[in-house]
């Protein structure tokens, strides 16, 4: 079976969010590969490995959430955006929360490799409308 994302990371300290966000791609068979991690430092560790290592592999889509212990959302992405642009391009990173935040809304802005800032849970019809419109246009379930 072809699966339209090859790999996705979901980066959030809430295990039932990763649960959730994980059983939501297998039931939507949109990706073979889905890793979660509940620490954003161990996450940041991972793509530096695949960047290093094999970068053909690094994810495709990443969901990061904005509020984490230690190593936050925004602590992530600064670090993030120093990986390899030939990396980052190739990966649309979600920012996701569960408040609606104007000033994360605004900040989000200064991060040019964040695609989009998404209201906590993820949930069918956003899974569907990000893979309808950066993945494919055939994606059915």
């Amino acid at each position: 079976m072809l699966y339209p994302i090859h790999s996705i990371v979901v980066i959030d300290d809430n295990p039932i969010s990763n649960i959730l966000a994980t059983k939501l791609v297998e039931y939507e068979k949109v990706s073979h590969k889905i890793t979660a991690f509940q620490n954003a430092e161990a996450a940041f560790e991972y793509l530096k490995d695949i960047v290093l290592f094999d970068p053909e592999k690094f994810p495709a889509l990443i969901f990061l959430d904005v509020n984490m212990p230690q190593m936050n959302g925004w602590d992530f992405l600064a670090l993030y955006q120093n990986l390899p642009q030939e990396n980052i391009d190739k990966c649309y990173l979600f920012m996701l929360s569960s408040s609606v935040s104007d000033s994360d809304m605004e900040k989000v802005k200064q991060f040019p490799c964040v695609t989009d800032y998404l209201v906590k849970p993820i949930n069918k019809d956003m899974l569907q409308n990000i893979i309808g419109q950066y993945f494919t246009q055939t994606f059915s379930s």
